[in-house]
C-alpha cells in the first residue's frame, strides 16, 4: 500500500503587510513618548518627533531581527539599516516587509 508523506515548510507562517506593520509600529512606540495611533508614516525616525538615539535603533533593529528572523531564520536586520539618513517609519517597514517576502522555506518530511 502506497502512504504519502506530508511536506511542510520549515519556517514560520508568513505574515501579511498589516501585522509587519503594526508589529514594526509597536517596537517604535516603545522606544518613544508615542503610542502606536501617533506614529505617522512619514516620520524620520532620527529627527522630530521620533528623534530616536542610536541606543534607540539599535533597539528596534534587534527586536526587528527577532522577529524577521521568527519569519524566516536566515535573514538579518543591522542598525547600520535603521541609521540611514532620511529613514522614514514607512521605509523601515517597507524594509522588513522585503525581508520577510524574501524568505526561503525549506521543505521537510
Amino acid at each position: 500500500m502506497f502512504h504519502s508523506t506530508l511536506l511542510t515548510p520549515n519556517c514560520l507562517k508568513k505574515m501579511n503587510d498589516q501585522q509587519i506593520k503594526n508589529t514594526v509600529v509597536g517596537y517604535i512606540s516603545l522606544s518613544t513618548k508615542y503610542s502606536a495611533e501617533q506614529i505617522k508614516d512619514n516620520f524620520i525616525l532620527k529627527n522630530w518627533p521620533l528623534a530616536l538615539d542610536n541606543y534607540s535603533l539599535a533597539f528596534i533593529a534587534m527586536s526587528c531581527d527577532k522577529y524577521v528572523k521568527s519569519i524566516g531564520p536566515d535573514k538579518s536586520v543591522f542598525v547600520r539599516e535603521l541609521q540611514k539618513k532620511g529613514l522614514t517609519v514607512k521605509g523601515l517597514i517597507d524594509l522588513i516587509t522585503a525581508k520577510a517576502e524574501k524568505q526561503v522555506c525549506v521543505l521537510v518530511n
